[in-house]
């Protein structure tokens, strides 16, 4: 080791300093069979979906503002839920059942018998060239996240970016917005920024995700951790933290391995891995360290503790199978081959693919949180393990 320093220690506690959390900051989706919440405003009346230029711009009319429907701020102008009203009855059983269920889950927020209060807040209509930051009000002190629903119009541009710590997140909402309506949510403070729209006109229906349950759904803190992560990659780099040869780390990740998963990149994770990447990589790109996700198969051979007759049995880990010679499966005495082998690498910090294939790997470049070996199920005497994971590499 160069001038002291555990680097793989070093990096195990980084990585476990609140990344557990199994939740996402944000929530989006597209619902192309979303009802119609027959909306009315008052002073205009029915609002006809997909948004048309002439709706809009009766919106925007001095009929509008006569009745004090609304205030316009810089291209945006924002009508207060007093003014709104929703005719349809299934918009409201829609709404509440996504923010309950897929949103809830998506924000990784625990079970709770007591179901979240959506309150609608206000309607906003942007126009070319208009760009919007919600202001969020701090006196609502129940309220934990915002959800936005993007009803269908042929408005172009408009990107919305979020972010929270060292997760940034842009989302296009323009691809199919004429037949689809599109649904985000984030949790208070997380920072949001709508780029400009193109053309045309977008509507959109805010909402406050009310808590009902003690104590309220926050993010964690992830600044400390952030920082304690990006220390550690920087003595790494600077040579403070001596570094593997080849310069290479392999971090086990905690669901189950699927390549589709793996092909997808980030996309494809899920919980608290999508966490700990989501932070490590824009951490990664501005050190120039590279990440992967790849498949890591453990495999152990040896010999039954009852005699001396060899066996080979390969399942995959977690198998779950119900033999009817399950219990007559002597249980491993000793080890006598093992071999760790990574495989199908796909980059997801960068263009560039790793400059390896599939190689082999010894514990001392593994972050594990116990041994591999320690998780065998029972009675096997060789066993392969196959589990997903992140190497993280530096070319020098």
């Amino acid at each position: 080791m160069a001038q002291g320093g555990d680097l793989i220690g070093e990096l195990d506690r980084a990585l476990s300093e609140k990344f557990e959390f199994k939740g996402n900051f944000y929530h989006h989706s597209t619902h192309p069979v979303a009802p119609n919440p027959a909306l009315a405003i008052e002073g205009v009346g029915l609002v006809g979906l997909p948004l048309s230029d002439r709706d809009a711009k009766l919106i925007l009319s001095g009929t509008a503002l006569a009745w004090n429907a609304g205030k316009a701020t810089g291209d945006v102008f924002d009508i207060h839920a007093s003014k709104v009203t929703i005719q349809n009855p299934r918009w409201s059983e829609f709404v509440h059942n996504l923010a309950s269920t897929v949103i809830w889950q998506d924000l990784g927020v625990p079970p709770s018998p007591s179901k979240p209060r959506l309150e609608l807040k206000r309607l906003l209509l942007y126009q070319a060239g208009s760009k919007y930051t919600l202001q969020e009000d701090s006196r609502e002190n129940d309220a934990f996240a915002t959800v936005v629903v993007v009803l269908p119009s042929a408005a172009e541009g408009g990107q919305v970016q979020l972010s929270h710590a060292a997760q940034k997140e842009a989302i296009e909402l323009s691809q199919d917005s004429l037949v689809n309506t599109s649904v985000l949510a984030w949790y208070t403070g997380v920072v949001q920024k709508v780029k400009p729209i193109k053309s045309s006109y977008r509507l959109a229906l805010f909402y406050s995700l009310i808590n009902t349950q003690s104590p309220a759904p926050t993010l964690p803190d992830m600044y400390g951790a952030v920082a304690a992560l990006r220390r550690v990659l920087g003595q790494w780099k600077d040579g403070t933290l001596a570094a593997p040869s080849p310069p290479l780390v392999v971090y086990l990740l905690d669901n189950k391995d699927d390549q589709s998963d793996r092909q997808r990149g980030l996309r494809g994770l899920k919980g608290s891995d999508i966490h700990k990447v989501s932070h490590l990589l824009p951490i990664a790109k501005e050190l120039s360290f590279s990440v992967c996700l790849a498949r890591l198969a453990l495999s152990l051979c040896g010999y039954a503790d009852t005699s001396a007759r060899y066996y080979h049995r390969t399942r995959p880990w977690g198998y779950q199978g119900n033999d009817s010679d399950e219990d007559n499966i002597p249980g491993m005495h000793s080890v006598d081959q093992k071999m760790q082998e990574i495989s199908e690498l796909t980059c997801i910090s960068g263009k560039n693919e790793p400059p390896f294939n599939d190689f082999e790997v010894e514990d001392d470049v593994l972050i594990l949180k116990k041994p591999l070996a320690d998780q065998t199920p029972q009675g096997q005497v060789s066993y392969t393990v196959k589990r997903p994971l992140g190497p993280i590499y530096r070319l020098v």
